[in-house]
């Protein structure tokens, strides 16, 4: 499974939860990112911590809430 493919089933999990506290989410690909070797579960549960964790991090503020979910390659990688 491609790591955007576990981002994009983490999201989608999540949707309901964001939308019902008045979140809205933008997803946005940069560039396609490359397969790896790793243990899908565990990137998936990675994953799902930060975007529970940026949700109830915006549970308290005021006005409107975005949880922007950007994919991209950094520099030195080929």
């Amino acid at each position: 499974m491609s790591v955007e493919a576990i981002i994009d089933d983490v999201l989608e999990l999540a949707a309901y939860g964001l939308r019902s506290n008045g979140i809205k989410l933008e997803r946005e690909r940069l560039v396609a990112l490359p397969d790896f070797f790793a243990d899908p579960d565990q990137l998936h549960q990675v994953f799902m911590n930060v975007v529970l964790n940026a949700q109830q991090a915006m549970s308290g503020m005021e006005g409107e809430r975005k949880l922007n979910v950007k994919s991209y390659r950094g520099r030195g990688t080929s």
